[in-house]
């Protein structure tokens, strides 16, 4: 039974994470919080149109799919691209899948007229791309932005140049970014599960399930923060309920 992976599929994802000391005392501010928050926008997008396709097709995902490109839209202007890729997430239908769009890169300009902005998007980006399965072409991708963060530390939330560890591949300087950003900006499961009480609450986990199951066969999905505690929160409903359950 399928079921049966979720729980090995949950101990893989409990990989060891960084202590997030650098970002003890740090709060950020809305506006750093906003540029954070459309980083991970473009990131979902590069990942869901470019690596990981299928993930706008999952029902749960959609909406998502198509508030982060709306986020973009609004940021770096309309793109004609724009409406193919919001009709593609509308419907699921992967034969509407956009394959050139057009999204926003953080260019040298930007570094230097509003530095805060250019440090919180691309630590943004990374804070999604560093969960990324490992493989291929990754410690480049992740190089380019961890480089660009560690040059520009001053643009750092305490100016400190801790957050970008240097002496370490860069994987792993993404990985130590990834924690030490989730310190001060908490990752909230997505999709965003809420369990029923009584029968319904088996028909709702049943939807949960197999969102996750969906997931599961979407390595660059499921490799996400947000759906790693999507993943967590189903599972531990699903083995509260089947453990109180007579036949559980």
């Amino acid at each position: 039974m399928r079921l049966l992976l979720i729980p090995v599929t949950l101990a893989l994802l409990g990989v060891a994470r960084t202590t997030a000391s650098t970002a003890d005392v740090v709060k950020p501010t809305i506006a750093g919080v906003i540029a954070y928050r459309q980083g991970q926008a473009y990131e979902r997008l590069f990942e869901d149109i470019d690596l990981g396709p299928g993930t706008c097709g999952i029902v749960l995902e959609r909406a998502r799919c198509s508030s982060d490109l709306e986020l973009i839209s609004a940021l770096r202007g309309q793109d004609p691209t724009d409406a193919l890729a919001l009709k593609w997430f509308a419907s699921g239908d992967f034969g509407l899948r956009v394959r050139n769009w057009n999204g926003m890169y953080v260019p040298d300009k930007a570094w230097t007229e509003n530095p805060v902005f250019a440090w919180w998007y691309t630590a943004g980006v990374v804070s999604i791309a560093a969960s990324l399965p490992q493989g291929g072409p990754l410690g480049d991708y992740l190089a380019h932005y961890t480089d660009e963060l560690a040059e520009h530390s001053s643009a750092a939330p305490d100016n400190s140049a801790k957050w970008v560890p240097s002496g370490y591949t860069p994987i792993a300087r993404a990985a130590s970014l990834q924690a030490n950003l989730e310190a001060i900006v908490p990752v909230a499961p997505y999709p965003e599960p809420s369990f029923a009480d009584g029968t319904s609450a088996y028909a709702q986990l049943g939807v949960y399930v197999s969102t996750l199951q969906q997931l599961v066969d979407n390595p660059t999905a499921l490799s996400r923060p947000e759906s790693r505690a999507f993943a967590a929160a189903v599972f531990a409903s699903y083995k509260e309920r089947t453990q109180s359950s007579p036949t559980g």
